[in-house]
């Protein structure tokens, strides 16, 4: 039996994950809520992320509605930086009964709450091996510049198009809900402190054992964290994780998610360049995403403040500003566009891979 699954609050992420709850194992969606100060109440989830409209509306916060589910997923939104309130929503499900699974980001903000499932095809058992396997089938890879640039989207979008044309695809997601999907996130001993040469094994070893269980004809990593530090004062983590991962498996097609408002060829070809030179996997697609940066003298060095735009308005400014020098740029959350990219995805996995089944 399907259990209902809500989700809280309206962030990006939860958006992709409505997006495509067809790929749902196990779940089926019950509600996404939004804190009654919030005013979305009713309104498209493209009101959010600024995509299509999807028919799904946000119900709006309260205990009650809780009765309407089995599980509660809670994440983090940096537009809700008071924790007691997530407290508050995540006690409440607990006492009704609820299931309540919660984010790697607000675990982070958070002490004492429930821990994640865990990827059931690792364990913390030393390497057996001191040497790296290949990962005999094509493989994608989805990376950002930056939080808010639909990367998860753009993730789930390419492997519902390989799987609706009949491939058996194995997945690594970028975030924790991906439990949800039935597929795994990457495990958790690439956020802990260690050395970067022992974790690209691991990581490597992780993979392989996951290839090997579930022989795919097609692998898609999604990796967190930026790919480079935004400045001095904004590392995002100075692209460490991305280089571990990228470093443990070898790309066939790589995706950069990343803002709007690069309209430079220069910007584009520093970015593959980055992408071939330190992570091993020259980047050729680019997913501009429906938020800008604010370009703040005042606030910049410290924080970066967002700008929510929409796909029409981010599609003709591509057409308009853009210089893709040759590169396939395409908007992440217009459905045209975005199943665009996936079929030039497809065709340059036809045209260069380097293992064929």
């Amino acid at each position: 039996m399907l259990k209902k699954l809500s989700l809280f609050p309206p962030t990006k992420d939860l958006c992709a994950l409505v997006r495509h709850r067809s790929l749902l194992q196990g779940y089926t969606l019950a509600r996404i809520f939004a804190p009654d100060f919030m005013k979305l109440a009713d309104q498209d989830i493209s009101f959010v992320d600024g995509g299509n409209s999807e028919g799904i509306y946000f119900s709006k916060y309260c205990e009650e509605a809780l009765l309407d589910c089995d599980v509660l997923f809670v994440d983090y939104h940096e537009n809700l930086p008071k924790l007691p309130f997530y407290k508050e929503v995540i006690e409440k499900a607990t006492e009704l009964g609820k299931e309540v699974i919660i984010s790697r980001a607000l675990r982070e903000k958070l002490s004492g709450v429930p821990e994640p499932l865990q990827n059931p095809t690792y364990s913390n058992e030393p390497l057996k091996a001191n040497h790296m396997y290949d990962i005999r089938m094509p493989v994608i890879t989805v990376l950002t510049s930056g939080n808010s640039t639909d990367q998860l989207h753009v993730e789930l979008a390419l492997k519902k198009h390989f799987v609706d044309l009949g491939y058996n695809v194995s997945q690594i997601g970028s975030r924790d809900i991906c439990q949800f999907l039935g597929f795994p996130s990457l495990p958790e001993f690439l956020h802990e402190p260690g050395d970067a040469f022992e974790k690209i094994l691991k990581t490597n070893h992780f993979i392989k054992n996951l290839t090997e269980a579930e022989q795919p004809e097609l692998l898609i990593i999604g990796v967190p964290n930026t790919i480079v530090k935004f400045n001095n004062k904004i590392l995002q983590g100075a692209g460490v994780l991305p280089y571990i991962v990228c470093n443990a498996v070898e790309s066939d097609v790589s995706v950069l998610c990343t803002y709007y408002g690069h309209t430079k060829k220069e910007y584009y070809n520093e970015m593959s360049k980055l992408g071939e030179y330190r992570l091993n996997c020259p980047i050729n697609f680019f997913g501009i995403s429906n938020i800008g940066i604010s370009y703040d003298a005042t606030t910049f060095e410290y924080g970066v403040t967002y700008v929510n735009l929409d796909s029409d308005f981010v599609l003709q400014r591509m057409n308009d500003e853009i210089e893709p020098n040759g590169y396939h740029m395409f908007n992440t959350l217009d459905r045209e566009s975005m199943a665009m990219a996936c079929e030039a995805v497809q065709d340059s996995l036809s045209d260069n891979v380097r293992y064929m089944k």
